[in-house]
């Protein structure tokens, strides 16, 4: 039952790969967009980083299931192994319902698209980067059902690289899109409610 279900994340991340990014197309073109744009050199560091992480992650999960990898839990540890699951399906859950109320404005570089609005509904009334924040909880319940010193090296990485991230994209949205001061005042938290 553990070893089936441990395997939950590793498809989760497999079907949010091919929804999210379009089998992976969509992530591979914001790349080569931001590697080939002066504009985006934060978005560049901040994608290749996820990919080198992200990957360390899921493959020592894939090893670990294969026994390739000495697995770090012992067979008693069913909760945190389902915790992990449920955050791995909550924040994948969470990233679709959080792209869905961006529509058009979304996209994965640091820069306003064409007609951008701002979304203050849904997910973003209550924080203001609530994309990162269910990425983050699918990164975190993935560690806890894996976790080795590495993962959580790369997972803390994972974590670290979202919140320098919203900090780069909250300047931006700052100068150059409207009403996003007296948003950022109505909606005080940017990650985690009644947190940060």
């Amino acid at each position: 039952m553990i070893y089936f279900l441990r395997w939950f994340p590793l498809i989760t991340w497999l079907v949010w790969l091919i929804v999210y990014w379009g089998i992976g197309v969509g992530l591979v073109s914001n790349f080569l967009r931001a590697f080939h744009s002066s504009r985006f050199s934060y978005d560049r560091f901040f994608i290749l980083g996820l990919v080198i992480l992200s990957n360390i992650i899921l493959w020592t999960g894939y090893l670990i299931l294969r026994g390739r990898i000495l697995d770090p839990l012992p067979s008693g540890w069913f909760v945190l192994i389902l915790a992990g699951v449920l955050m791995v399906l909550i924040g994948m859950l969470g990233t679709f319902w959080c792209r869905r109320q961006m529509k058009d404005s979304w996209s994965a570089h640091t820069t306003l698209v064409e007609n951008h609005r701002l979304v203050d509904s849904g997910p973003y009334s209550i924080v203001r980067h609530p994309i990162y924040a269910f990425s983050c909880l699918m990164t975190i319940g993935t560690v806890m059902v894996f976790p080795t010193c590495w993962n959580i090296l790369a997972g803390l990485g994972m974590v670290i690289l979202y919140i320098l991230k919203l900090r780069v994209e909250e300047k931006m949205l700052l100068t150059a899109l409207p009403g996003y001061q007296d948003y950022r005042q109505r909606v005080r938290y940017r990650f985690v409610p009644r947190i940060w």
